[in-house]
């Protein structure tokens, strides 16, 4: 059940998750009657509510469908989850970019090495140590799987929207329990 609740002159989407995952099929299958008969246009508001990718693959038992859905969705938001295949999807639609790394190596080179009970360690009268920085460009996912997984806490989430015009770059959003509001 979802409920609207005034709050400072705007709407605030109370979405309770009881009953969640017993509407999951049902709206699935509106939603794909919908999109079958072309009701669904610009000026629609979709609302669909999942636990995972993997639910609705579940559901539908095709992964195309489940594709196809979640590309017609524009505005997503995304909270935690350890589902490998809703991560995964995520991932791709979001896209790559291109990130610096660095990598550091250390070496030790010596001759003549000798143990010294005294010390009770190695020494050397001719050593050489070198170390070498390496800074690399690799395309990788914006998001990676532990943002997913770890840094998304609760009430937190990683939003994909737009504003009818263009779509705004991911990111992550802060929520606020409407229950600490009462206090």
């Amino acid at each position: 059940t979802s409920k609207v609740v005034k709050n400072n002159n705007h709407k605030d989407i109370i979405i309770h998750n009881k009953y969640l995952s017993m509407f999951t099929s049902i709206l699935l299958f509106i939603l794909v009657y919908f999109v079958s008969i072309n009701i669904i246009g610009s000026k629609c508001i979709n609302i669909v509510s999942t636990q995972s990718y993997s639910s609705l693959k579940n559901t539908l038992k095709d992964e195309t469908e489940v594709r196809v859905i979640c590309q017609n969705l524009i505005n997503k938001i995304w909270f935690r989850t350890d589902d490998i295949f809703t991560i995964e999807e995520v991932q791709k639609q979001l896209g790559k970019e291109d990130k610096i790394k660095t990598s550091k190596n250390i070496s030790e080179n010596s001759k003549e090495t000798i143990y010294s009970r005294m010390t009770n360690s190695m020494s050397s009268l001719d050593a050489t140590i070198s170390e070498s920085f390496n800074l690399y460009t690799q395309n990788d996912y914006i998001y990676d799987t532990n943002f997913f997984t770890q840094k998304l806490q609760t009430f937190t989430a990683l939003a994909f929207l737009s504003d009818g015009n263009k779509i705004i770059k991911p990111k992550k959003l802060n929520m606020f329990p409407y229950f600490l509001n009462n206090k």
